[in-house]
């Protein structure tokens, strides 16, 4: 893991939001993300995220656990899928069954990693879907959602 995998124009670091309710994935993930090139913003909470995601430019990607309080992985998913994100997600699950995970309305590219997963495979995972053509419009989520509470 000594190359820079978040560094893959050379000139723009990638940008992952990562989203679970285990204190130790997230902060784990944020060191070894980090240290690999990537920008990465952690949330144990998919609610404090799913703002945060909306009053933001668009990251590259989202890595999702899909079993958390509040809001699951799928529903997150949805949600972000409604107000127009395109942003590929790397799903991250325990369940036996991840088939429960999938979104099939997302647009984008969508991955699931088995926990506990091989670090090696999700940075491969992240670096191909990182370095797919950006098709993410960044104000997108932003004018949807204008739109959507306009409506009610």
């Amino acid at each position: 893991m000594s190359e820079e995998h978040g560094d893959a124009d050379k000139g723009r670091r990638r940008r992952v939001v990562i989203i679970d309710d285990d204190d130790a994935i997230v902060e784990t993930l944020e060191e070894v993300l980090e240290a690999e090139g990537y920008d990465v913003e952690g949330y144990t909470d998919p609610l404090e995220a799913l703002e945060q995601l909306r009053s933001q430019a668009p990251p590259d990607v989202i890595v999702l656990d899909c079993v958390m309080p509040f809001m699951d992985g799928p529903r997150l998913m949805e949600t972000l899928t409604a107000e127009g994100s395109t942003v590929p997600v790397v799903l991250v699950t325990a369940l036996s069954d991840p088939g429960f995970c999938i979104d099939p309305n997302h647009p984008s590219a969508t991955r699931v990693i088995n926990k506990p997963f091989d670090l090696e495979q999700l940075l491969e995972t992240l670096d191909d879907l990182a370095s797919a053509p950006a098709v993410s419009d960044p104000g997108s989520m932003r004018r949807a959602r204008a739109a959507s509470t306009q409506q009610t």
